[in-house]
């Protein structure tokens, strides 16, 4: 039986310090962006093999409720759900969204986006079960008798028994809790991805997307009582990396110095490690420099298929000679026969008129 109840306040005081907190994405805006001009196309960059689009964050909330209300919870993880299963939730994106799940790209981040989707709402129920037996005297059975909203009892039950009380998942747990602590800082980007902050920016014809990102999304404005406005950082390390940034920037342009790319700054500054598609290469890469790659790439492919179109055509018209040559040389053969029994068919006759004089002259022979 499922439990759609929330924790209710237990006293006045309870509910004055609740928070209200944004509740869980239920997909209404993006049924009304679909009623209103039908399904919204998404747009990937090859490279980051990430959507770059204005529906990124449409498709992302959309993965969130499909893992919500589809995804089966008695396993221990994503990657244990049976393919077949994961591939159905997979293709369920297509009911509102323009995507091509044919692309191994795009199966990808799907399957990575619906796994993060189930993970996250797995670290909600293993908060709340923590709560429940970390309450005084109480025990794993009391909080077997309390399921996280919108989860069955018996489905709660087997992940109190299976996973949440296990040795294995509190291991990962604090190794997870560790990491997340070790963040320099967090920023303001919310639920896009930096990709998608950055070709933006892009779009709007900013020339270093990539800095220009960190700045936004790691600062805010406010306005002060005599009515100026202050840039302020979300933390000071953010603020110390900025500074890093503006230091690189201005040594490139020094007499004789070689300005850096925009790659290298962020990756000096930011600490930020090389993408992963080309962790092995002694390469930075930006927008431009990609783009140009992947545009010579493209003249190289269509050189390559112009040059396989014209060996086709030469081995056609070989072919095509080929087939003339044989076709003379049959008739040439036919005539040869021909002419072979022409001349069996006269030696015959004359064989015969020979047999026929001599027939002819033993009979005369004969009467005389």
């Amino acid at each position: 039986m499922a439990n759609n109840n929330e924790q209710a306040p237990t006293s006045s005081s309870d509910a004055s310090t609740q928070r209200n907190v944004r509740g869980l994405t239920r997909g209404l805006l993006l049924d009304a962006l679909i009623n209103a001009g039908g399904k919204l196309p998404i747009k990937f960059c090859e490279f980051e093999r990430v959507p770059v689009c204005s529906n990124a964050s449409h498709l992302a909330s959309e993965c969130g409720v499909i893992v919500r209300s589809l995804a089966p919870l008695r396993y221990k993880s994503w990657t244990k759900i049976p393919r077949v299963e994961r591939n159905s939730m997979i293709e369920r994106v297509k009911n509102k969204f323009i995507v091509d799940t044919s692309l191994p790209m795009v199966v990808e981040f799907l399957d990575k986006s619906m796994g993060k989707k189930y993970a996250s709402r797995r670290t909600k129920m293993s908060s709340h079960f923590n709560s429940l037996v970390n309450a005084e005297g109480a025990t794993v059975e009391d909080a077997k008798k309390k399921p996280y909203k919108n989860v069955t009892e018996d489905d709660w039950i087997w992940l109190c028994d299976n996973v949440f009380n296990t040795t294995a998942f509190k291991k990962r747990s604090a190794a997870g809790k560790k990491a997340r602590e070790a963040v320099p800082y967090n920023h303001r980007g919310g639920s896009k991805s930096h990709a998608v902050h950055v070709e933006a920016r892009r779009k709007s014809g900013v020339v270093q997307a990539e800095i220009g990102t960190f700045y936004d999304i790691h600062t805010y404005t406010t306005t002060k009582s005599d009515g100026t406005t202050e840039v302020v950082w979300i933390s000071d390390e953010a603020r110390i990396r900025w500074d890093k940034i503006n230091e690189l920037l201005q040594l490139g342009t020094e007499e004789g110095a070689t300005p850096l790319t925009e790659a290298q700054v962020c990756a000096q500054a930011l600490k930020k490690k090389r993408k992963r598609r080309c962790a092995s290469s002694d390469v930075d890469f930006n927008g431009g420099e990609l783009h140009e790659m992947i545009q010579k790439q493209a003249d190289q492919l269509l050189a390559q298929q112009e040059q396989i179109l014209e060996q086709n055509q030469m081995i056609k018209k070989l072919q095509d000679m080929i087939s003339e040559q044989q076709n003379v040389f049959r008739r040439f053969a036919s005539v040869n026969v021909s002419s072979a029994q022409a001349t069996t068919n006269g030696e015959t006759t004359a064989s015969v008129n020979v047999s026929s004089a001599q027939a002819t002259t033993n009979g005369e022979t004969t009467v005389n």
